[in-house]
């Protein structure tokens, strides 16, 4: 239902922007915002989202595109180094890395007795600066996976 099976508005710049507002937003939500949380054991919980993201559309899905099926799933080969799911993973992993600092909440105890007791996130400007860029980077690059993904959807249905 979100990719749909015609260019958005027709046009390869607004499939583009489709396909990076849903992946940002799945960034955002399913990754950036989980880090406010950390385990009892300081783990990001952003670490576990992105950990099974990658290996649901890695594994599962075989780093394929939902909009332009690729005749299946990709066996391993050099070939990934073509597909934009690769990329998106990346970006993933970038941002899930890039904002551990901004962990405000620690669960503490097991599940379904657990608690919340807060967490003072570090202030420092060098480690503000590296997670600024750190998530920059990672929406470049998710910028460029979503650009290449709207392309080769465009020469799909050229075809």
């Amino acid at each position: 239902m979100l990719t749909g099976q015609d260019l958005a508005g027709g046009s390869v710049w607004l499939e583009w922007l489709r396909i990076f507002a849903i992946n940002l937003a799945n960034m955002l939500l399913v990754i950036v915002a989980v880090n406010f949380f950390r385990t009892e054991g300081g783990f990001p919980l952003g670490y576990g989202t992105v950990i099974l993201m990658a290996a649901s559309f890695g594994v599962v899905l075989g780093t394929n595109s939902f909009t332009v099926s690729m005749g299946g799933k990709m066996p391993p080969s050099v070939a990934i180094f073509g597909s934009s799911g690769l990329y998106e993973i990346t970006a993933y992993v970038l941002a899930a890395a890039a904002t551990v600092s901004i962990s405000r909440y620690r669960l503490v105890g097991k599940w379904p007795k657990q608690t919340v007791e807060k967490v003072v996130p570090p202030r420092e400007k060098s480690v503000i600066q590296e997670r600024n860029m750190g998530l920059i980077v990672a929406i470049i690059i998710l910028l460029i996976a979503c650009g290449w993904e709207a392309y080769r959807f465009s020469l799909a249905i050229a075809s």
